[in-house]
């Protein structure tokens, strides 16, 4: 019984508050992300062999996810940080 006394409720924001801050929240972030980082420009390694493996080895997956592979573009940038991404809807970065 005191614990149950003890217990203060918890009170929340009413939805149209709660989702006005998570959206406001993630404004911020977004801000803070694209403010922070200065663009740079990349280098990306044009090397026909690398290309053709790169290729040669993901055209089973594209062709798995009824992609044609002749119309993805994959593109290698010349960076130390492991990263892959994928932009514009066919193009992947490696």
């Amino acid at each position: 019984m005191v614990r149950e006394f003890m217990k203060i409720p918890r009170l929340r924001a009413p939805a149209p508050r709660r989702a006005f801050r998570r959206l406001a929240g993630a404004a911020a972030l977004l801000a803070a992300a694209v403010s922070a980082a200065p663009a740079a420009a990349v280098t990306l390694i044009r090397d026909a062999e690398i290309e053709r493996t790169l290729a040669r080895l993901s055209e089973p997956i594209f062709r798995a996810a009824s992609l044609p592979p002749n119309q993805v573009e994959i593109l290698i940038v010349d960076d130390a940080a492991p990263n892959a991404f994928v932009f514009g809807g066919r193009n992947m970065v490696f």
